[in-house]
C-alpha cells in the first residue's frame, strides 16, 4: 500500500513539472530556424545546426497543463558569429507545439563583462 501511494505521489509531481521542450530539435528552435531562414534564404547554408544552444528562460503555467515558455536560442554560424533569438510559445506535457512560436531576434546585447 505504501509503494502505491509513493508511486502516485511521484506521478503527481512529474505531471506538475514544466514540459521538456528545450532541445535544439524542439518546436521553438525549429520554428525559430524556419523564421530566420525564410527571411534570409542564404542563412540556411551559414548556420551550423549542430552547434545550436537552447536555454529555457521561463515556463509559466497559464492553464491546466498549458505552459507559456520563453527560450533563449543561439544559432552559431560557420564563421563563428552567433545569431540570438528569444522565442515565446505554449506547450503541454504531451506536445511542445501547442501554439505557434513568436520569434524575436536580438540585435544588440549589452553586457557588464
Amino acid at each position: 500500500m505504501k509503494s502505491i501511494l509513493f508511486i502516485s505521489m511521484i506521478s503527481a509531481f512529474a505531471s506538475a513539472s514544466t514540459p521538456d521542450c528545450d532541445s535544439p530539435q524542439s518546436w521553438a528552435a525549429t520554428m525559430a530556424y524556419v523564421q530566420l531562414t525564410n527571411n534570409d534564404i542564404e542563412l540556411k547554408e551559414k548556420i551550423n545546426t549542430n552547434s545550436t544552444v537552447v536555454t529555457l528562460l521561463a515556463s509559466e503555467k497559464i492553464e491546466e497543463d498549458i505552459y507559456r515558455q520563453i527560450h533563449h536560442i543561439d544559432f552559431k554560424l560557420h564563421t563563428g558569429e552567433v545569431i540570438t533569438v528569444i522565442t515565446s510559445n505554449e506547450a503541454t506535457s504531451e506536445e511542445c507545439s501547442y501554439s505557434g512560436v513568436d520569434v524575436y531576434e536580438v540585435t544588440n546585447k549589452y553586457s557588464s563583462e
